[in-house]
Protein backbone atom coordinates (compact mmCIF):
# COMPACT_ATOMS: atom_id res chain seq x y z
CA UNK A 1 0.00 0.00 0.00
CA UNK A 2 2.15 2.85 -1.27
CA UNK A 3 1.28 6.48 -1.46
CA UNK A 4 2.61 9.28 -3.62
CA UNK A 5 4.93 10.50 -0.87
CA UNK A 6 6.75 7.16 -0.66
CA UNK A 7 4.99 5.90 2.44
CA UNK A 8 3.21 2.61 2.99
CA UNK A 9 1.26 0.82 5.67
CA UNK A 10 3.91 -1.50 7.07
CA UNK A 11 3.16 -5.12 6.28
CA UNK A 12 -0.51 -4.47 5.56
CA UNK A 13 -0.15 -5.24 1.85
CA UNK A 14 0.84 -8.78 2.86
CA UNK A 15 -1.69 -9.27 5.65
CA UNK A 16 -4.83 -7.77 4.11
CA UNK A 17 -5.44 -10.47 1.45
CA UNK A 18 -5.00 -13.20 4.09
CA UNK A 19 -7.23 -11.72 6.77
CA UNK A 20 -10.38 -13.68 6.01
CA UNK A 21 -8.75 -16.84 4.73
CA UNK A 22 -9.63 -20.13 6.46
CA UNK A 23 -6.83 -21.93 4.62
CA UNK A 24 -3.63 -23.00 6.41
CA UNK A 25 -1.00 -20.27 6.28
CA UNK A 26 1.58 -21.13 8.95
CA UNK A 27 2.16 -24.66 10.22
CA UNK A 28 4.53 -25.12 13.16
CA UNK A 29 6.36 -28.29 14.12
CA UNK A 30 8.00 -27.99 17.54
CA UNK A 31 10.69 -30.02 19.30
CA UNK A 32 8.20 -31.69 21.63
CA UNK A 33 6.29 -33.14 18.68
CA UNK A 34 3.60 -30.46 18.71
CA UNK A 35 1.97 -29.34 15.49
CA UNK A 36 0.12 -26.03 15.33
CA UNK A 37 -1.78 -24.94 12.22
CA UNK A 38 -2.78 -21.30 11.82
CA UNK A 39 -5.08 -20.16 9.04
CA UNK A 40 -4.68 -16.72 7.53
CA UNK A 41 -7.51 -15.49 9.76
CA UNK A 42 -6.01 -16.94 12.94
CA UNK A 43 -2.49 -15.70 12.19
CA UNK A 44 -3.84 -12.21 11.50
CA UNK A 45 -5.72 -12.32 14.81
CA UNK A 46 -2.51 -13.10 16.68
CA UNK A 47 -0.75 -10.30 14.79
CA UNK A 48 -3.53 -7.85 15.67
CA UNK A 49 -3.57 -8.76 19.36
CA UNK A 50 0.22 -8.57 19.48
CA UNK A 51 0.26 -5.21 17.69
CA UNK A 52 -2.23 -3.78 20.17
CA UNK A 53 -0.10 -5.09 23.05
CA UNK A 54 3.04 -3.51 21.58
CA UNK A 55 1.24 -0.24 20.95
CA UNK A 56 -0.54 0.06 24.29
CA UNK A 57 2.20 -1.30 26.56
CA UNK A 58 5.27 0.09 24.79
CA UNK A 59 3.95 2.87 22.54
CA UNK A 60 5.52 1.05 19.59
CA UNK A 61 5.28 2.71 16.20
CA UNK A 62 7.44 4.12 13.41
CA UNK A 63 10.95 4.67 14.76
CA UNK A 64 10.61 2.05 17.50
CA UNK A 65 13.31 -0.63 17.57
CA UNK A 66 12.13 -4.07 18.68
CA UNK A 67 14.97 -6.55 19.23
CA UNK A 68 14.30 -10.28 19.10
CA UNK A 69 16.57 -12.59 21.08
CA UNK A 70 14.39 -15.62 20.44
CA UNK A 71 14.16 -18.60 18.07
CA UNK A 72 12.09 -19.02 14.94
CA UNK A 73 8.63 -19.94 16.24
CA UNK A 74 5.06 -19.18 15.24
CA UNK A 75 4.73 -16.76 18.16
CA UNK A 76 7.87 -14.81 17.28
CA UNK A 77 6.71 -14.58 13.67
CA UNK A 78 3.37 -13.16 14.82
CA UNK A 79 5.14 -10.63 17.07
CA UNK A 80 7.51 -9.52 14.32
CA UNK A 81 4.63 -9.04 11.89
CA UNK A 82 2.87 -7.08 14.64
CA UNK A 83 5.87 -4.78 15.00
CA UNK A 84 5.88 -4.24 11.24
CA UNK A 85 2.15 -3.55 11.28
CA UNK A 86 3.00 -0.63 13.56
CA UNK A 87 5.90 0.55 11.40
CA UNK A 88 8.55 -0.51 13.92
CA UNK A 89 11.96 -1.93 13.02
CA UNK A 90 12.68 -5.56 13.90
CA UNK A 91 16.26 -6.41 14.84
CA UNK A 92 17.37 -10.03 15.17
CA UNK A 93 20.03 -10.53 17.82
CA UNK A 94 21.00 -12.75 20.72
CA UNK A 95 20.70 -12.11 24.45
CA UNK A 96 24.15 -10.53 24.71
CA UNK A 97 23.82 -8.44 21.58
CA UNK A 98 20.33 -7.20 22.44
CA UNK A 99 21.69 -5.32 25.45
CA UNK A 100 24.04 -3.35 23.20
CA UNK A 101 21.50 -2.34 20.57
CA UNK A 102 19.74 0.38 22.50
CA UNK A 103 16.45 -1.24 21.52
CA UNK A 104 13.22 0.14 22.91
CA UNK A 105 12.04 -3.40 23.67
CA UNK A 106 13.58 -6.87 23.72
CA UNK A 107 11.40 -9.89 22.90
CA UNK A 108 12.88 -13.09 24.30
CA UNK A 109 12.12 -16.59 25.48
CA UNK A 110 14.95 -16.30 28.06
CA UNK A 111 14.33 -13.04 29.96
CA UNK A 112 16.78 -13.97 32.72
CA UNK A 113 19.64 -13.65 30.19
CA UNK A 114 18.73 -10.18 28.90
CA UNK A 115 19.68 -6.84 30.40
CA UNK A 116 17.18 -4.28 29.16
CA UNK A 117 14.67 -1.81 30.57
CA UNK A 118 11.76 -3.25 28.59
CA UNK A 119 11.44 -7.02 28.13
CA UNK A 120 8.58 -9.03 26.66
CA UNK A 121 8.91 -12.64 27.83
CA UNK A 122 7.50 -15.21 25.41
CA UNK A 123 6.68 -18.74 26.57
CA UNK A 124 7.19 -21.03 23.59
CA UNK A 125 4.67 -23.66 24.63
CA UNK A 126 1.74 -23.20 22.27
CA UNK A 127 -0.85 -23.77 25.01
CA UNK A 128 1.03 -21.85 27.72
CA UNK A 129 -1.22 -19.42 29.59
CA UNK A 130 1.75 -17.73 31.27
CA UNK A 131 5.55 -17.80 31.18
CA UNK A 132 5.67 -20.44 33.88
CA UNK A 133 8.59 -18.98 35.82
CA UNK A 134 9.45 -15.88 37.79
CA UNK A 135 10.21 -12.93 35.53
CA UNK A 136 12.78 -10.18 36.02
CA UNK A 137 11.50 -6.87 37.32
CA UNK A 138 9.78 -4.92 34.56
CA UNK A 139 9.34 -7.89 32.21
CA UNK A 140 5.87 -8.47 30.76
CA UNK A 141 4.42 -11.95 30.31
CA UNK A 142 3.27 -12.22 26.68
CA UNK A 143 1.22 -15.39 27.10
CA UNK A 144 -0.60 -14.03 30.14
CA UNK A 145 -1.43 -10.67 28.55
CA UNK A 146 -1.86 -10.97 24.79
CA UNK A 147 -5.33 -12.55 24.72
CA UNK A 148 -6.86 -9.54 26.48
CA UNK A 149 -5.99 -7.15 23.63
CA UNK A 150 -8.19 -6.20 20.71
CA UNK A 151 -8.69 -8.32 17.61
CA UNK A 152 -8.28 -5.45 15.15
CA UNK A 153 -5.12 -3.39 14.69
CA UNK A 154 -4.82 -0.34 12.47
CA UNK A 155 -1.63 -0.19 10.39
CA UNK A 156 0.69 2.77 10.80
CA UNK A 157 1.99 4.66 7.78
CA UNK A 158 5.77 4.39 7.51
CA UNK A 159 8.35 5.64 5.00
CA UNK A 160 9.16 3.02 2.37
CA UNK A 161 12.86 3.71 3.00
CA UNK A 162 12.64 3.15 6.76
CA UNK A 163 14.42 0.12 8.19
CA UNK A 164 12.15 -2.90 8.66
CA UNK A 165 14.38 -5.91 9.35
CA UNK A 166 17.99 -5.91 10.54
CA UNK A 167 19.99 -9.12 10.80
CA UNK A 168 23.66 -10.07 10.61
CA UNK A 169 23.27 -9.90 6.82
CA UNK A 170 22.16 -6.26 6.77
CA UNK A 171 18.95 -4.22 6.79
CA UNK A 172 15.87 -4.43 4.59
CA UNK A 173 13.68 -1.36 4.24
CA UNK A 174 9.91 -1.63 4.34
CA UNK A 175 9.80 -1.08 0.59
CA UNK A 176 12.25 -3.92 0.03
CA UNK A 177 10.52 -6.16 2.53
CA UNK A 178 7.12 -6.07 0.86
CA UNK A 179 8.32 -5.97 -2.76
CA UNK A 180 6.83 -8.81 -4.81
CA UNK A 181 9.16 -11.81 -5.01
CA UNK A 182 9.78 -14.06 -8.00
CA UNK A 183 10.45 -17.77 -7.98
CA UNK A 184 8.31 -20.84 -7.56
CA UNK A 185 5.10 -20.85 -5.59
CA UNK A 186 3.43 -23.47 -3.43
CA UNK A 187 3.78 -24.54 0.18
CA UNK A 188 7.39 -24.35 1.39
CA UNK A 189 9.19 -25.79 4.41
CA UNK A 190 11.57 -23.76 6.55
CA UNK A 191 13.85 -25.87 8.74
CA UNK A 192 15.51 -23.84 11.49
CA UNK A 193 18.53 -26.13 11.71
CA UNK A 194 19.36 -25.32 8.07
CA UNK A 195 19.78 -21.62 8.82
CA UNK A 196 21.86 -21.09 11.96
CA UNK A 197 25.30 -20.71 10.33
CA UNK A 198 25.17 -17.08 9.13
CA UNK A 199 22.45 -15.58 11.31
CA UNK A 200 19.83 -16.59 13.88
CA UNK A 201 17.14 -18.62 12.12
CA UNK A 202 14.39 -16.14 12.99
CA UNK A 203 15.69 -13.57 10.50
CA UNK A 204 15.67 -16.06 7.65
CA UNK A 205 12.28 -17.39 8.74
CA UNK A 206 10.79 -13.90 8.64
CA UNK A 207 12.06 -13.27 5.13
CA UNK A 208 10.69 -16.65 4.05
CA UNK A 209 7.32 -15.91 5.65
CA UNK A 210 7.00 -12.55 3.92
CA UNK A 211 7.72 -14.13 0.53
CA UNK A 212 5.34 -17.04 1.09
CA UNK A 213 2.51 -14.99 2.56
CA UNK A 214 2.94 -12.35 -0.14
CA UNK A 215 2.14 -15.03 -2.70
CA UNK A 216 -0.73 -16.39 -0.64
CA UNK A 217 1.24 -19.59 0.00
CA UNK A 218 1.70 -21.50 3.25
CA UNK A 219 4.91 -21.90 5.24
CA UNK A 220 5.71 -25.03 7.25
CA UNK A 221 8.07 -24.00 10.04
CA UNK A 222 10.26 -26.62 11.72
CA UNK A 223 11.78 -25.50 15.02
CA UNK A 224 15.31 -26.13 16.22
CA UNK A 225 16.11 -29.80 16.58
CA UNK A 226 13.11 -30.95 14.55
CA UNK A 227 13.85 -33.25 11.63
CA UNK A 228 11.95 -32.48 8.45
CA UNK A 229 11.46 -36.03 7.26
CA UNK A 230 10.42 -36.59 3.66
CA UNK A 231 7.20 -38.31 4.73
CA UNK A 232 6.30 -35.32 6.90
CA UNK A 233 7.07 -32.87 4.10
CA UNK A 234 4.82 -34.87 1.81
CA UNK A 235 2.09 -34.94 4.46
CA UNK A 236 2.25 -31.14 4.69
CA UNK A 237 2.32 -30.87 0.87
CA UNK A 238 5.55 -28.88 0.98
CA UNK A 239 7.00 -28.70 -2.51
CA UNK A 240 10.40 -27.28 -1.51
CA UNK A 241 12.66 -26.30 1.39
CA UNK A 242 13.74 -22.70 1.74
Amino acid sequence: MSSQNGSLHGIESILAPLRASPSPLLIWHGPSGERVELSGRVFDNWVAKSANLLSEEYDAGPGTCVAFAAPAHWKTLALAFAAWQLGARVVISDAEGAADLGADLVVTDAPETVEADEILAVALGSLALNFGAELPSGALDYAAEVRSFGDVAFPESVAAGAGALTTALGTLTFGELVAPAGGDGGTAAFVADDHEADEPALGAALRAAVVQFGRGDALVLFGRGVEAREALLAQERAVRRI
